[in-house]
């Protein structure tokens, strides 16, 4: 009886079975798939996302989501101020746009004499392009600072080196330097111009404060800032170093220079006994410029005629010496038509140029 009901049950017809699984088949094969590829996407966004967020863009934009659900009213007020700003930017860039003002009215490459200087072709007189923004003096002219006691103490300070160096001249020196006690060499360079070259004789306003005013300094600091400031020395040492004959220089040198003067101040200055007849250094060096272009806001055209005069006057006095043209130096601000003060000093000292130097 088993044996055939076994033998019964194998005899039993498979195919509707067959059939339910074979229709079923594709929905479960398609459905699998389906289930792998959002798997798939899932875990690809997934790395997008993690990818985006290592990067400093995704920090950022991470940053900026949590700030604006954070704080919700600051956030507002970041961007309309951030709003406001981009604005005025761009409203300052199309209403106010870049002027041109380097325009030369005339070629003063080919300067035969003073006579060829003519102030009928400048184009504009201020560096701003006009004629009324600046307080610019006639270049050709002469012009003293006469009003002010601390400039003509320096003048009188530039005549009396001058005259020290007339007196010393010669085989036989008429005076010895009191300082030195015996006769300076002869004279070979000449440095004139403004607050730079005052400050290489180590004076200021025509009062020898650099050097005391480096001792002061010194005073006051410690041994640690005095070694940090050991290799940045002042710059009438620098001056003294290099053209000074009895302190190991191999030139002897001048310097003739006063804080704040323009280039029709050093005219006058030549003109009125700081270039003697007698008086006759190798080479003139001239620094010149800076204070009629920044202080007096004086056009770059105005400030080329102003040196071209002083150079033809120098050519016409002493015809033999070597004339150099010192660049315009760079300069870390300016008084805006203010005169040099006292404390001004201080952009010549060790400290002031150490903080330049590491800014």
């Amino acid at each position: 009886m088993a044996a055939g009901s076994s033998s019964a049950l194998d005899n039993v017809d498979d195919s509707d079975l067959e059939d339910l699984i074979s229709k079923q088949s594709p929905s479960s094969s398609k459905g699998g798939s389906m289930n792998i590829e959002v798997q798939r996407s899932s875990n690809t966004s997934n790395n997008n996302s993690s990818l985006l967020s290592s990067t400093p863009l995704g920090c950022i934009c991470g940053w900026i989501s949590l700030c604006l659900y954070s704080f919700p009213r600051l956030s507002k007020c970041l961007l309309l101020l951030s709003t406001l700003a981009l604005g005025t930017l761009f409203a300052s860039t199309i209403f106010n746009p870049t002027i041109d003002n380097h325009k030369m009215g005339a070629d003063y490459s080919a300067i035969n004499s003073a006579y060829d200087l003519s102030l009928s072709q400048v184009d504009h007189w201020c560096v701003r392009g006009d004629n009324d923004s600046c307080r610019c003096e006639d270049p050709l002219e002469p012009s003293p600072r006469s009003e002010f006691k601390s400039w003509n103490a320096a003048h009188k300070a530039n005549v009396a080196e001058v005259n020290l160096y007339r007196a010393l001249f010669g085989e036989s020196p008429a005076m010895v330097d009191e300082q030195l006690g015996r006769a300076r060499p002869k004279i070979d360079v000449a440095f004139l111009g403004e607050s730079v070259v005052e400050a290489m004789d180590g004076r200021w306003l025509g009062k020898h404060i650099i050097g005391s005013f480096q001792r002061k300094q010194q005073q006051q600091e410690g041994p640690e800032e005095k070694k940090k400031k050991s290799g940045l020395p002042m710059i009438n040492e620098t001056f003294e170093k290099l053209f000074r004959k009895d302190k190991g220089g191999e030139l002897e040198g001048v310097a003739l220079g006063i804080a704040g003067d323009t280039t029709s101040n050093v005219l006058w200055r030549i003109m009125n006994d700081e270039m003697p007849y007698d008086f006759n250094p190798k080479v003139w060096w001239l620094v010149l410029g800076m204070n009629d272009l920044t202080r007096m806001q004086c056009s770059e055209e105005i400030v080329v005629l102003g040196i071209l005069r002083v150079v033809e006057e120098i050519r016409l006095r002493k015809p033999d010496a070597k004339i150099v043209i010192n660049s315009l130096l760079p300069m870390v601000n300016y008084q805006d038509g203010s005169e040099p003060k006292m404390a001004d000093v201080a952009d010549f000292t060790a400290d002031r140029g150490r903080k330049y130097r590491r800014e």
